[in-house]
């Protein structure tokens, strides 16, 4: 859900400009500083979640770093489109940052992937 932009189309191109806002005024960027905090925390503690579940990471507050910046570079790509390359869905790109780090039934140990 993170990653879907469905029920708010529009959501990137605020985001893009709330970014340029940002950098011009110390109390929107100020603002979005809080946001993002606020959103690493949750995704953080998603993933110490999944963590007592199966999927290893070798930080949560690292792999919650990891989907911040694989989420604004997915909201330029839906803002802006993906010139010259396929676009992602938003399944694909969260498929893509869990499924390395999944692990299964079959396998006793746990693996540990560094992000």
């Amino acid at each position: 859900g993170f990653f879907s932009y469905a029920d708010n189309p529009l959501w990137p191109g605020v985001l893009l400009e709330f970014w340029a806002q940002a950098v011009r005024n110390k109390e929107v960027g100020n603002r979005l500083s809080v946001a993002y905090s606020v959103w690493r925390k949750r995704i953080t503690a998603a993933f110490e979640a999944a963590a007592r579940g199966g999927l290893s990471v070798r930080s949560a507050e690292d792999a919650a770093s990891v989907v911040l910046a694989a989420h604004d570079g997915f909201a330029v790509q839906v803002a802006i489109g993906s010139p010259g390359g396929k676009a992602m869905t938003a399944a694909d790109l969260a498929d893509s940052i869990v499924r390395p780090l999944e692990t299964t039934v079959e396998q006793p140990e746990r693996r540990t992937i560094a992000i």
